[in-house]
């Protein structure tokens, strides 16, 4: 569960997945 989740949508919704992964690469991509 990463901060994002607390949004309520997906990351990819707001950044892109790879940069997700990139910043934290501790979070599972899903």
């Amino acid at each position: 569960m990463g901060p994002f989740a607390v949004i309520g949508y997906p990351v990819s919704e707001s950044m892109s997945p790879a940069l997700f992964r990139a910043a934290y690469p501790q979070f599972p991509k899903d």
